[in-house]
């Protein structure tokens, strides 16, 4: 079982640099929350968080979609959710990014639980709740 998280890392790595390579990710020279400059590495890659306030640089496909949801018609407690979603999610990455995600409910669960795990994140265990209840809400509505 401790084997897991080391295999979701390596799985993740993968991913990224797949992504890197179809040339799907790009990487901001300044970031957009503290304006700190992301230098150029040796290798010339660029660093995928702020070394500065740990806000993500990596530019997603999904980054670059809507990122607000109108909740007017959604029920009052998914609408308090969503104010949790907004305020948590976006101190670390763009709102666009999880809104414009399509993922099973498994897979934002694994998420979410990654997120609450992540210092620094301000998403503790109820509010990681709230924000999964919301992710799987607006799933369902897209379908």
């Amino acid at each position: 079982m401790r084997c897991l998280p080391l295999l979701l890392i390596i799985a993740f790595v993968f991913f990224v640099a797949a992504e890197m390579a179809e040339g799907k990710i790009e990487f901001l020279t300044r970031c957009p929350k503290c304006s700190a400059d992301n230098p150029k590495e040796a290798d010339g890659s660029y660093k995928d968080l702020c070394t500065k306030c740990r806000y993500s640089l990596a530019v997603y496909p999904e980054d670059k979609g809507p990122d607000k949801v109108d909740t007017a018609s959604f029920p009052a407690e998914m609408q308090e959710s969503y104010k949790l979603f907004a305020a948590r999610c976006s101190k670390c990455h763009t709102l666009a990014r999880p809104i414009n995600t399509r993922k099973s409910a498994a897979e934002w669960k694994t998420y979410v639980i990654k997120m609450v795990r992540k210092p620094g994140s301000g998403i503790t265990l109820d509010v990681g709740l709230k924000v999964l209840q919301f992710l799987e809400y607006t799933q369902k509505q897209k379908k």
